[in-house]
């Protein structure tokens, strides 16, 4: 099954596709944009198991005059998201993900970052607690959504296509940064 992750979830067979990042470019109020978002997830066939929506949102503490970051602060906010990568992923004692990455947009002084939850209060209560012992090095913000329709990442599916540019180079050193799929199997 290659380019699958493949598992019993409470006697249901899920099969996750392995990530396929994509780079979007867009503007939005003058201003760049840029994503990344995960379109394999389209092809996951059960996703009222993963029907939550987080959002996190950091503000960048020194930008560029359009809003993106500077090298600098790159560094530090990719530091903070590679420590929070597994905390939000979670796993149960099976080794089954709580959460999916997918995706990310960097615009404004912001970056939001996206997953697709399992059990929110996993993420609630992680993200929470990050928030109160000031383990975030920049401002943060979050919200959680019930999204078993996803609606939020059809938002993204649909609107994306025209916008996207295929960059296998750069989709090959994000691949690596966010959910191997030996991580999830």
């Amino acid at each position: 099954m290659t380019g699958l992750v493949d598992f019993l979830w409470r006697k249901r067979r899920v099969q996750i596709p392995a990530s396929d990042f994509n780079i979007v470019r867009f503007s939005q109020e003058g201003l760049p944009a840029i994503g990344l978002i995960n379109m394999a997830l389209q092809a996951l066939s059960e996703t009222d198991i993963f029907g939550w929506h987080l959002s996190y949102i950091i503000d960048f503490a020194t930008t560029r005059h359009n809003g993106m970051p500077t090298p600098a602060e790159i560094d530090a906010i990719e530091t903070f998201e590679d420590m929070l990568r597994p905390i939000i992923r979670g796993a149960d004692a099976s080794g089954r993900p709580n959460a999916l990455y997918f995706g990310r947009v960097t615009w404004k002084g912001q970056r939001r970052v996206m997953w697709r939850l399992h059990d929110p209060q996993m993420a609630d209560d992680a993200l929470t607690h990050i928030i109160e012992t000031g383990l975030c090095p920049r401002p943060i913000e979050f919200f959680i959504e019930n999204d078993a329709d996803w609606d939020y990442a059809r938002t993204f599916f649909h609107k994306c296509p025209k916008y996207i540019e295929k960059m296998n180079y750069k989709v090959e050193k994000y691949a690596s940064l966010v959910l191997p799929v030996a991580e999830v199997g």
